[in-house]
C-alpha cells in the first residue's frame, strides 16, 4: 500500500504536459468531439436509412418516382458505416488495452502456484 501510494505521488509529480500541436487537426478541439459529431451524422444517416427503406417498400409515399430512393438508400448506408468506423476503432482498442492491462496485472500479482 506504501509502495503504490509512493508511486503514485511521484508520478503526479513529474507529469509532463501533453504535446503543444495535436497529432491531426480536424475541425474538433479534441477527439471526444470528434467521436460525438461523428455518431451524430451517423444517427442523422441511420433515420435517413430507414426513411428511404420505407419509401423503396412504398410504405411511405413522397416523390420523386423512380430509383432516387435506392441510391440515396445505399449511399447513406456506406457513409454511416464509414463515419462509425474511428469511434468503433478507438472503442476496440480501449477494450483490448483494458483487457490486456487486467490480465497483465492478474498474471503479475497472483500468487505462484505450489507444485
Amino acid at each position: 500500500m506504501v509502495i503504490t501510494l509512493t508511486v503514485g505521488l511521484v508520478a503526479r509529480q513529474t507529469i509532463r504536459e501533453p504535446y503543444s500541436t495535436p497529432f491531426f487537426d480536424l475541425f474538433f478541439s479534441d477527439t471526444l468531439h470528434m467521436k460525438a459529431w461523428l455518431v451524430t451524422a451517423a444517427v442523422i444517416l441511420a433515420c435517413s436509412q430507414l426513411l428511404t427503406a420505407a419509401r423503396i417498400y412504398e410504405v411511405l409515399r413522397f416523390p420523386p418516382n423512380g430509383r432516387f430512393y435506392h441510391s440515396a438508400h445505399r449511399w447513406s448506408g456506406r457513409a454511416a458505416i464509414l463515419l462509425t468506423l474511428p469511434v468503433a476503432g478507438a472503442l476496440l482498442f480501449s477494450i483490448l488495452l483494458g483487457l490486456w492491462l487486467t490480465s497483465a496485472l492478474w498474471f503479475f500479482t497472483a500468487p505462484p502456484s505450489v507444485t
